[in-house]
């Protein structure tokens, strides 16, 4: 088993600045108190040594943290790392569902797209829900030898909402 510092020094010596480190789910990284702030000065420093671009991937709620938490202070000189940021919009887009859409059924008609907007928007996981609901109702509308539509959207929905107890009828 090798030590931290070993694994720190071989990462030091891998990445230069034609790399980039993309981080999904980077708030795990924070420490939940003052206490192990290890790994994100992890990230800072491999910034910092080696030139490596580095992409994090944060929740809202670990951006509000960051900005106005306990540790916000400790955060500043982390947060002046920060050359772009991207931020999701909270509502998502007719041409973001559209497209998403186009995916299960090409040139999809506006009912079809109107519903699955209504979709993404109602529900937590907006565009995940959206795509594991478009999914079902690609399967439902297979099943019967047939084409998607939005009354298989609405069945896939109103069966995730029951918690998949049951189906009902089209």
């Amino acid at each position: 088993m090798k030590k931290t510092s070993e694994l720190e020094d071989r990462l030091f010596r891998a990445f230069t600045s034609r790399n980039i480190l993309i981080l999904d789910e980077a708030g795990h990284l924070l420490p939940r108190s003052g206490r192990g702030t290890g790994a994100i000065e992890l990230v800072r420093d491999l910034h910092d040594i080696c030139g490596c671009a580095v992409a994090l991937i944060f929740t809202d709620v670990y951006l509000d943290d960051m900005r106005n938490g306990v540790l916000a202070d400790y955060y500043e000189q982390f947060r002046g790392r920060i050359k772009y940021e991207v931020t999701i919009p909270a509502l998502v887009r007719r041409d973001e569902v559209k497209a998403a859409v186009n995916v299960f059924k090409k040139n999809a008609p506006d009912k079809l797209v109107d519903f699955a907007l209504r979709v993404a928007r109602e529900r937590d996981g907006k565009l995940r829900t959206l795509f594991e609901d478009l999914q079902r109702a690609k399967e439902f509308a297979q099943d019967e030898g047939r084409e998607m539509t939005d009354e298989d959207l609405k069945v896939a929905s109103n069966w995730r909402k029951s918690g998949g107890y049951y189906l009902p009828e089209v």
